[in-house]
């Protein structure tokens, strides 16, 4: 389960409802969250038009994918995982 709450997502076990994990560095906002169909990623997109993949083990960002011309609206995992989507305010 994830929170979207200024640049930071926060990663919680569902079981003992404690913080997992912090991720951050999305300067204006993170505005879409989606899994890797096998959980171990997750990607995040922003406000200032940024997507960032991320190690949901370390919480390091894994690659930085470069920027749309406006936000990021969505993103979505192809079902092998091995394509993402991305939407824009374009």
């Amino acid at each position: 389960m994830g929170q979207v709450k200024g640049g930071v997502a926060r990663l919680w076990d569902i079981r003992t409802g404690k913080t997992v994990r912090t991720l951050p560095e999305h300067g204006k906002g993170i505005t879409a969250v989606a899994f890797s169909p096998d959980g171990r990623t997750l990607a995040t997109g922003g406000a200032e038009g940024v997507a960032r993949l991320w190690d949901i083990r370390t919480g390091k960002t894994v690659r930085t994918l470069p920027e749309h011309g406006k936000g990021i609206t969505a993103v979505a995992f192809s079902p092998d995982g091995r394509t993402l989507a991305t939407g824009g305010a374009e």
